[in-house]
């Protein structure tokens, strides 16, 4: 579960380096997981806290740069735990910084990092295409986040679109453990990959109700214990589904 709401402030409107003009979007956000196993037993702890959150703040700059250059850049610092215990670790600043290069009229290269600050995976190289072939598709052949959509109908005041997406999914936060072999304050991480087949609406004008439904298939799932035991725990493939609404 999450909730966020963005802010568009004007930022370099007026500077060369900032044609489009893109605004400086600030995002505040809170998020829950209930975590609901895996089991504990004789020879292996869970050991999950029973929730954790998220409390962050989000910004974006998405310039472009004449004629052909432009810019993906984010940065959100935020408090990740269970409120149980709060650390230096429960500290998370994670960013993103991909260039872009227009190579024709419908496609864009990409590439750059993702810092994601996780304690087992910290950093991510992210290229690709983005390919717009006409109004009604969408290819982002991009590592690490692919989707593939289709624009399949119209209404008044929405488009309609059908998609296949994948991702690297998970987090980290920080709990207090509490198993008979460690018993401390400790991060741990979730990690996972995602592909997942959805539709979403998208408003026509600038403002209005958007929404995403998906349902997807989540596998290499594993759970990683900064201080173990045990450090690592996979956990069986399962089925995801994922709704979404904003304005």
């Amino acid at each position: 579960l999450a909730t966020t709401v963005t802010f568009a402030l004007p930022f370099f409107h007026n500077s060369p380096a900032n044609l489009n003009p893109a605004p400086l979007l600030i995002t505040p956000g809170f998020g829950l997981q209930l975590w609901d196993g895996p089991q504990t037993t004789d020879s292996m702890n869970a050991d999950l806290p029973p929730n954790t959150y998220d409390v962050f703040i989000d910004t974006a700059w998405n310039p472009q740069f004449p004629p052909l250059f432009g810019a993906e850049l984010g940065l959100r610092v935020g408090i990740y735990t269970n409120w149980d215990v709060f650390v230096w670790q429960s500290w998370r600043l994670m960013g993103r910084a991909i260039g872009t290069l227009q190579l024709t009229p419908t496609m864009q290269g990409k590439a750059g990092i993702v810092y994601l600050d996780r304690n087992l995976v910290k950093l991510l190289p992210a290229v690709g295409v983005t390919w717009v072939p006409d109004a009604n598709s969408r290819y982002d052949i991009f590592f690490p986040a692919p989707k593939a959509a289709k624009r399949f109908t119209e209404t008044t005041r929405h488009a309609w679109w059908g998609y296949v997406s994948g991702e690297y999914g998970g987090g980290a936060w920080t709990f207090r453990r509490s198993t008979p072999e460690y018993d401390g304050i400790s991060p741990f991480d979730y990690n996972d990959i995602r592909v997942a087949l959805g539709a979403e609406f998208v408003p026509k004008s600038a403002t209005g109700l958007a929404g995403n439904l998906e349902v997807g298939y989540v596998f290499y799932r594993q759970l990683f214990y900064v201080d173990g035991p045990p450090q690592y725990q996979d956990l069986p493939s399962t089925i995801m589904f994922r709704l979404g609404l904003a304005y």
